[in-house]
């Protein structure tokens, strides 16, 4: 993780074109990497804030989590629930944040 401002909007403008090309798979693969054990701490914190901000912050994905089909939404939900049981704190603490982040547009039962 870094304090430079010019390589974080570099990765923003990556992440941006990326989750452009296929919303709901790339919020299931980050999802993926957040839920993963053996991914590192810090990572799989990324992975959750990357989904958070996407569907909160990020004004180019507005109103896109409302078009994912509910399959798309279900493997996604899922995936961020399951590491609410993580074995890591600070994991567990940032996909309680991407839980309410997603709250924000459904729920999950």
């Amino acid at each position: 993780l870094s304090s430079d401002n010019k390589l974080i909007r570099e990765s923003e403008l990556k992440i941006n074109t990326i989750a452009s090309q296929n919303f709901g798979e790339f919020l299931y693969l980050v999802a993926e990497v957040l839920a993963n054990e053996s991914e590192h701490k810090s990572v799989r914190q990324i992975s959750a804030t990357i989904i958070k901000n996407i569907l909160n912050y990020n004004p180019i994905f507005n109103g896109k989590w409302l078009q994912l089909d509910q399959y798309t939404q279900t493997r996604i939900k899922d995936r961020v629930l399951s590491t609410l049981a993580s074995t890591e704190k600070d994991v567990r603490k940032a996909a309680a944040l991407t839980v309410v982040g997603i709250l924000n547009f459904a729920y999950f039962l």
